[in-house]
Formats: C-alpha cells, structure tokens, sequence
C-alpha cells in the first residue's frame, strides 16, 4: 500500500466530522487547522486468553440445537486436532466465521459426543399440551357480556323527548334501558378460546411441536482480549497505544491476521503492517490528535479515545453565524 498523503489524511478528517454530525467543513476551516502531519507504518496484536467456565446440560428444541444446527460442532480457538497445521485452520476458519473478538465475550460450545435425542416430558412425545387458559374445554367466557349472555343498552326516550318534557318511563333522565341478546356469543355467554382458538391444546413450549428434545453438555468458555499497536509514534499519547474500542473503529476484523497457537489457552494474531498517520489540529483553543490507517475498506480515521473529537459548541455556532452576516453598516 502507498504511503498516504496529507491530503487524503484531511479528507478523511473532514468525512469523519461530518459523518458523525460535530463539525462541519466550513466550520473547521473558520475556527480549526491542521498542524502537524506525521505519516508511519503500524501493525497491531491481539493476546486472547481461553477461560473455562465450566460444563452445563442443556435441553433445546431441534430447532435452537447448536449440535443439529452447525457444521462443526468442534470449530472453537482451542481444537482437539494434534498437528499446529491442523489448529491454525481450524482456528482461523472459526475466525473468520465469528470475527475477531474485541472485547472480552462468552462462547459456549456443545461437548462431542454428549448430544441426545429423547421424547419430549412436557407433551408426551405428541407436540401439544392443554391449554391452561381454558383448562382444555375450548370455550372461555364472553368477553363483551361477562359471561350472562345479555347486556343493558340505553337508548333515547320516545315519549318525552330526550327529556325535555318529564315522564315516567324514563324519569326525567331521557333515555331508557332494555336487556338485549349478546350479538358476539348469540346468548350463550361463551366463545371459541382466545389461546388455543377452540382445540383445547396448544404447541408445546418444550419441544416446538416435534415430540422430541435435544440434550447435550455445553462448555462455557470466556475470551479475555488485549490489543497492542506496534509502530505508533510518541506524538499519539503517553503510553502510544491504542484500545480496543479504537480498533473497532478502524474495521480491523476485515483484515487477514497471521495465526500463533502458543498454548492450548493463548492464542495471538498479528496483521500486516499498515499504512498510518496522525494528524494535530487544532480547533478553537483545543488541541486534539487524530489516526488515520489505510486498510482493505479505505482509509479509516479514529480521533484519540482520551480526548475525544471536538464539538462545535452553541457559543461558537452563533459566533459563525455573525461572522458570515454582520450587523451594521
């Protein structure tokens, strides 16, 4: 890759504020500038550490079962396999599935050998169960008439005119009342199950229907992950580093990584170097640093995790605006 240029480093710069809604152009170009450009090469290391967390039985739906439902039931960092050949693919093919992790992250991972089918307890291997809301009869109780099968509407008064004139049907209310047939139940008081839509059964939860449940031992384990750059000049901080939320940004799970298997429990990747350089800008009375890497997607630009990107404030927002219309003559 060539060695980037200045102003490809500004252009990514000005498509970062932007992107991310701080600072415009025009902005940056009234109150910042760029003063120091410092171009390198820098390649970055991750150490994961492999954690056992323990082994637990789980008992799935065919369905949800990551032993049915997977190709390889062994493709984890750490491989059974005996030759390093053999691990680095498998490590690598597990990569490549997953991503390159960035933070710390559980994984559990079905057991070999351990997978059993058996009959489903819940429904008696036949895929349903009785409904519990209407106790298996199907019918449950009105809703619009509580169950009685009728219902007291209230209609306007035909003798004394909406109550303009008193009477005795009504009793100076305007309106009288009549018991009429609930129209949603035809006077039964019931209606077909909401839950299990009159069967009296439902799906059972356990099995999803199939009649069977899957049960394997599932091992639980925890990656711890630490980033390291190589290469980064004094200029990009005290301790010339990056985090983890930084290589996160800069999209480095995209990149091939050279695999080194150290221990059944520490695993390394190392990338190729990489094209970099910092940009100094000074916006306002801050100063702040900003990365930028040219990787496989473009150049990637990144602003020091430790002090942030600037922000156009509301002061300066209003400054901007009486600059560009004064006031007066």
């Amino acid at each position: 890759m060539s060695e980037i240029s200045r102003k490809e480093a500004e252009k990514a710069l000005y498509r970062s504020l932007e992107t991310d809604e701080l600072v415009s152009k025009e902005a940056f170009a009234r109150n910042g500038a760029i003063r120091g450009f410092q171009t390198f090469q820098v390649f970055f290391e991750a150490d994961i550490w492999i954690h056992r967390d323990g082994v637990q039985n789980k008992t799935t739906t065919p369905q949800k079962c990551q032993v049915c439902t997977t190709e390889n039931t062994s493709q984890w960092l750490e491989s059974d396999v005996q030759t390093e050949t053999d691990t680095e693919a498998t490590v690598l093919k597990h990569l490549q599935t997953t991503g390159v992790p960035y933070t710390e992250t559980r994984v559990e991972s079905p057991k070999e050998g351990s997978h059993s089918i058996s009959e489903c307890s819940s429904c008696a291997g036949c895929g349903e169960t009785v409904c519990q809301w209407c106790d298996g009869e199907g019918i449950e109780e009105c809703y619009k008439c509580d169950g009685g099968g009728q219902f007291e509407s209230r209609k306007p008064c035909p003798v004394c005119d909406n109550g303009l004139n008193y009477c005795d049907d009504c009793e100076g209310t305007g309106y009288v009342y009549a018991i009429e047939e609930c129209r949603s139940c035809t006077g039964s008081g019931e209606q077909p199950c909401s839950k299990c839509r009159g069967d009296g059964q439902i799906t059972c939860e356990r099995c999803g229907q199939s009649g069977c449940t899957h049960s394997y031992d599932v091992e639980t384990r925890s990656l711890e992950v630490t980033w390291h750059s190589h290469g980064l000049p004094s200029t990009w901080g005290a301790d010339a580093n990056v985090t983890a939320k930084t290589v996160e940004q800069l999209g480095l799970t995209e990149q091939s990584f050279t695999i080194a298997i150290r221990s059944s429990a520490e695993t390394q990747l190392s990338s190729s170097p990489f094209e970099a350089a910092i940009l100094t800008i000074d916006y306002g009375s801050e100063g702040y640093r900003g990365l930028v890497v040219r990787t496989s997607s473009g150049l990637q630009f990144v602003f020091d995790p430790q002090q942030g990107p600037p922000a156009t404030t509301v002061r300066r927002k209003i400054a901007d605006i009486l600059s560009r219309f004064p006031i007066g003559y």
